[in-house]
C-alpha cells in the first residue's frame, strides 16, 4: 500500500478532507480571478463584445460543468473505487474510457455549436454586432471543445488517485501565462499589435490559449501517474 492510499484510509478524517479540498479551492479562486481579469479587458472592446461573450457564457458553463463536474466527478469516483479495491487493471481501463467519453462529448459539442450557434444565440436575444461577436467567440472556443473535455477528464483521472495538487499546479501555471497574454491577445498589445483588428472580432478566447498548452503536459503527467500507481 502506497503512502497516499494509507493516509486516505487511516489518517484523521477532517485534516485529510481539508488537505484534499484546498487545491480545488485554489483552482476555483484562480479561475474566478481569470474571469474577472478577462472581463475587464473585454470591456475595453465595447458593449458589443461584452454582450457577445454573455450570449456564449451559458453554453460554455454547461460544457465546463459537464466535463469537470458531472462526468468528471464520476471519473474520479470510479477510479478511486477501483484503486481502493486494488483493481489496477480496471482503473487503467476506466482512464481509457474517460478519454473516449471526453473525445465523444468534445466532438458532439463542437458539431452542435458550430452548426447551430446562430440559431441558438438568436433565440437567446442576440442581434447585430453582439450576435456576430458571439459567433466569432463561440467558433473559437467550441472549435477546441475536445481540449476542454480532455483536460477536465484527465485532471479527474489524476484526482481519482488522491493527487489533488497536480491538477491545481497545472491550472495555476496556465493562469500565470494567461494573465500577461490576455491584454496582448484581446487588445493587440505588444508583438501581436498587427493582429489587433482580428482579435477584436474574436473578443475573448481564453479557452484555446489556456487549454492547448496544458493539455499536452497533463496528458504526459496522467500517463506517468498511471504508471506509478501500477508500480
Amino acid at each position: 500500500m502506497n503512502e497516499r492510499t494509507r493516509l486516505l484510509l487511516e489518517a484523521p478524517i477532517t485534516p485529510t478532507l481539508l488537505k484534499l479540498a484546498a487545491p480545488n479551492v485554489l483552482v476555483m479562486i484562480v479561475q474566478a480571478s481569470i474571469g474577472l481579469i478577462e472581463t475587464y479587458f473585454i470591456g475595453m472592446l465595447g458593449t458589443d463584445a461584452l454582450a457577445g461573450v454573455a450570449l456564449v457564457f451559458p453554453l460554455l458553463m454547461l460544457m465546463q460543468m459537464m466535463s469537470a463536474g458531472a462526468m468528471g466527478g464520476g471519473i474520479s469516483s470510479a477510479i478511486a473505487r477501483a484503486l481502493g479495491a486494488r483493481r489496477l487493471h480496471e482503473a487503467e481501463a476506466l482512464a481509457v474510457h474517460a478519454t473516449v467519453i471526453a473525445l465523444s462529448f468534445g466532438i458532439a459539442f463542437t458539431l452542435f455549436v458550430l452548426g447551430g450557434a446562430r440559431w441558438l444565440y438568436t433565440i437567446l436575444g442576440g442581434t447585430g454586432p453582439s450576435l456576430e461577436a458571439a459567433l466569432t467567440y463561440s467558433n473559437v472556443v467550441f472549435g477546441g471543445a475536445i481540449l476542454v473535455w480532455l483536460f477536465n477528464s484527465l485532471a479527474n483521472v489524476i484526482r481519482g488517485t488522491g493527487n489533488m495538487m497536480l491538477p491545481a499546479i497545472v491550472t495555476c501555471a496556465g493562469a500565470l501565462a494567461l494573465i500577461p497574454l490576455s491584454p496582448c491577445l484581446i487588445l493587440g498589445w505588444g508583438p501581436v499589435s498587427a493582429a489587433r483588428r482580428r482579435r477584436r472580432r474574436m473578443g475573448a478566447h481564453r479557452l484555446l490559449r489556456d487549454r492547448y498548452g496544458r493539455i499536452c503536459g497533463l496528458s504526459a503527467l496522467a500517463a506517468q501517474r498511471r504508471a506509478s500507481v501500477a508500480a
